[in-house]
């Protein structure tokens, strides 16, 4: 008997991460007590949070930054910075629908930034930020849009040469920073050929890229993994922290 309870223990939680998911997943859809629950599972010991850090008043925009109360011991030299930018549509979504993130990364000794970040209508493909990143998802090939993408198409032009401005495949060039490409291979929101073609481009010109592709894993599940009682349906953090910390060494070497 007493050889059986490690598993007996495993499958208890599995079912309750779980349970936990499709519960909040049939609160009539609502976003809010998805993500609210998510964040009532995160960490809290060890961090330091600073929320409501004004960064643009003209427009409102805010930003909050979550903070290891104390460097680990096996870092050295300054503590690497995620500035993370979270998805939907380029239409709705609230940083702080997003703490169990920065919980997740500042636990592990990462700061992270969750800003506020204008979205459509208010701003189209012009007002966008642009960046190198690590992309959980992400759409970076799409042209043409589909016609009933009515917000896509609004964002980012009628015309495949408008829409080409905004497609990050259209711009690799051999001067990108490096990349890490996580994508679910069950994603039905964004098709993971999406990660496939922007890691071609990349290889194409001899850059730094990642790409990890997690059989059977879905959109949204791929970002929920982040947070503690899903952490064990794909490798999503610890992918994450582990090409953090690899070019952080990189970066340190060069420095010295």
């Amino acid at each position: 008997m007493t050889s059986s309870q490690p598993r007996y223990h495993f499958e208890i939680c599995h079912l309750r991460a779980c349970l936990l998911l499709v519960a909040l997943l049939m609160l009539g859809g609502c976003r809010a007590t998805l993500f609210a629950g998510l964040n009532s599972t995160d960490q809290h010991r060890g961090i330091k949070q600073r929320r409501n850090i004004v960064f643009d008043a003209a427009h409102d925009l805010d930003l909050d930054v979550y903070l290891p109360e104390h460097q680990p011991p096996s870092s050295s030299g300054s503590l690497p910075i995620v500035v993370f930018f979270y998805g939907g549509d380029w239409t709705h979504g609230k940083r702080q629908w997003y703490r169990f993130v920065g919980t997740s990364l500042a636990a592990q000794g990462v700061i992270t930034v969750i800003p506020d970040y204008r979205k459509y209508p208010q701003v189209k493909m012009e007002g966008f930020m642009q960046a190198g990143f690590i992309g959980l998802a992400g759409v970076y090939d799409f042209v043409p849009i589909p016609a009933f993408e009515k917000d896509m198409l609004g964002t980012f032009g009628h015309q495949p040469a408008e829409q080409r401005l905004a497609e990050p495949v259209a711009f690799v060039s051999g001067h990108e920073p490096p990349m890490l490409l996580l994508q679910g291979t069950a994603d039905h929101e964004v098709d993971p050929s999406n990660a496939v073609s922007l890691d071609k481009a990349m290889q194409a010109e001899h850059e730094d890229v990642t790409l990890k592709l997690y059989p059977g894993v879905s959109h949204s599940p791929l970002l929920f993994a982040m947070s503690r009682p899903l952490r064990g349906h794909a490798p999503t953090l610890a992918d994450i922290l582990r090409f953090i910390r690899s070019h952080q060494s990189a970066s340190d070497q060069h420095s010295h």
